[in-house]
C-alpha cells in the first residue's frame, strides 16, 4: 500500500488499524509460542523391575523413542522386583517432591492401586496405568478412571486371553501340517505362570478357546510354574514321560517355551523334531528363536503400551480427549511372529531402534486428519 495513501487518512482509522495490526501479531506468537515453544509436559514412569528385565526394557526403550518426537520430559524410576510395596513407595514420594511430574504412567500392582490413586488426587498428578488390568478385589474399590478417582485419566492393558488364544491357533496349525493332515489328534500341554497370577489364567484360558475351535486337537494338562525356564524344562520332561505323543508344547511367556523345548529335549533327543513350541512376549530371544526355526512363533507387541500411552498423554495434554474414540480402559491386542513376517520385522526393527518410527504419525494433534487411534507397526511411517 502507497505511504502517502496511509498519511492521508483520518487520525482515528490509523489508530484502529495501529490496533488490529497488534492484535494480530500478538495471536500470531500465542499461536507459534504453543505449537513451537511449549514447555514439555512432564512425565514419570515407575518401572516395576530393575534394569535388565528384557520384557521392561524394552517399555522404557519404546516409551523413550516416543517422548523425543512428542516434547515429552519422560523420567524412569526402578523399583525392585516382585516388591509391590516399595513401588507404591517409590510412587508416593515422585507425586509428592517438589519436582512433581503433570502424569504418572504406572502399573496397577495387587493391593496399592488405591493408595497410589489417592496420592495422585491428593497431590494434583494424572494416572495412566499400563500393562495390567485391576485385579477383581482392587476393582470394588477403585471402580473405573475417571470415576471415584477423576485424575486416574485411563487404564490400558493387553488382553491376555487373546495372547493365548492366538498363540494355540498358531501351533495347532503348524501340528497339523507337521501331520501331513492324517487326522491324528493334536495332543497340547500348557506350560504357564503362577495360579496366582490373572496374566497366566487369561492366557490358558485363550488356549482353551483354541483347543475348542479345533476339534482335531486336545489339551491334555496344564501344568504352572514360577516362570522360569528352569522349572518349565523340568515339568516338561516329566510331561513328555506321562504322555509321549504330545505334538504341541504351549507355553504362557518366550522363557517357558525354551524351558519346554530344553525339557522335550532332555526327555528324548529326537523328540524336539516333532514337538512345536510358542510363547509370549516378544523378547528379543524369543523373536531370534522364530527367526532361527527353533521357536514357531512368539506373541506379542504389548510392550509398546508405554510408548502408546505417551501419544494419548500428548493429546489429552492439548485438548483432544481419547475418550471420545478409545474409550477409558483400553484393551490392547497383541500380534504373532512367525516365518511369514519374521524376516521384515526384524530389517526394520531387529536392533530395537524404536527412534526411526515417527510417533507424531499417530496424533491427532499433529494429525487432525486421523480419526481412530491406529496403534500398530504394519503400516508405520519410518523417519
Amino acid at each position: 500500500m502507497d505511504s502517502r495513501y496511509l498519511l492521508s487518512l483520518p487520525i482515528y482509522v490509523l489508530k484502529s488499524l495501529r490496533k488490529a495490526f497488534c492484535g494480530l501479531s500478538c495471536l500470531l506468537l500465542v499461536v507459534s509460542s504453543s505449537l513451537w515453544a511449549a514447555e514439555p509436559i512432564k512425565v514419570t514412569m515407575i518401572n516395576p523391575d530393575p534394569p535388565g528385565d528384557p520384557f521392561w526394557d524394552q517399555v522404557v526403550a519404546f516409551m523413550q523413542a516416543s517422548a523425543e518426537d512428542l516434547n515429552i520430559d519422560l523420567k524412569v524410576l526402578h523399583s525392585r522386583s516382585q516388591d509391590r510395596f516399595k513401588y507404591l513407595e517409590i510412587a508416593k514420594e515422585e507425586m509428592e517432591s517438589d519436582d512433581r511430574p503433570d502424569y504418572l504412567v504406572a502399573i496397577l500392582l495387587n493391593r496399592i492401586g488405591p493408595w497410589m490413586l489417592k496420592s495422585a488426587e491428593e497431590n494434583g498428578v494424572k494416572v495412566l496405568t499400563i500393562n495390567t488390568d485391576v485385579s477383581e478385589q482392587d476393582n470394588k474399590e477403585i471402580g473405573a478412571p475417571r470415576g471415584k478417582y477423576k485424575n486416574w485419566i485411563a487404564k490400558m492393558y493387553p488382553d491376555d486371553k487373546y495372547a493365548g488364544y492366538l498363540l494355540g491357533k498358531k501351533l495347532i496349525e503348524r501340528a497339523k501340517l507337521n501331520n501331513d493332515g492324517s487326522g491324528k489328534t493334536i495332543e497340547v500341554v500348557a506350560v504357564t505362570g503362577g495360579r496366582a497370577t490373572a496374566v497366566a489364567e487369561q492366557r490358558v484360558n485363550g488356549l482353551r478357546d483354541a483347543i475348542k475351535e479345533n476339534p482335531q486337537s486336545k489339551l491334555v494338562q496344564v501344568v504352572y510354574t514360577d516362570w522360569t525356564s528352569d522349572m518349565a524344562s523340568q515339568k516338561t520332561a516329566s510331561l513328555m514321560r506321562r504322555y509321549p505323543n504330545i505334538s504341541v508344547a504351549w507355553a504362557a511367556s518366550d522363557f517357558l517355551s525354551f524351558g519346554a523345548l530344553a525339557g522335550v529335549k532332555a526327555h528324548n533327543q529326537h523328540s524336539s523334531d516333532h514337538v512345536v513350541s510358542g510363547g509370549i512376549d516378544w523378547t528379543n530371544e524369543g523373536k531370534q528363536a522364530v527367526a532361527n526355526k527353533k521357536m514357531t512363533t512368539t506373541v506379542g507387541g504389548h510392550f509398546m503400551e508405554g510408548g502408546w500411552a505417551l501419544v494419548l498423554i500428548h493429546d489429552y495434554h492439548n485438548g483432544r480427549d481419547f475418550n471420545e474414540t478409545l474409550g477409558l480402559q483400553i484393551r490392547t491386542k497383541m500380534s504373532a511372529l512367525d516365518e511369514t513376517n519374521i524376516g521384515p520385522y526384524l530389517q526394520n526393527f531387529g536392533k530395537n531402534d524404536w527412534r526411526k518410527i515417527d510417533f507424531k504419525q499417530f496424533s491427532k494433534v499433529y494429525n487432525p486428519k486421523v480419526k481412530r487411534y491406529q496403534f500398530n507397526l504394519e503400516n508405520v511411517k519410518l523417519k
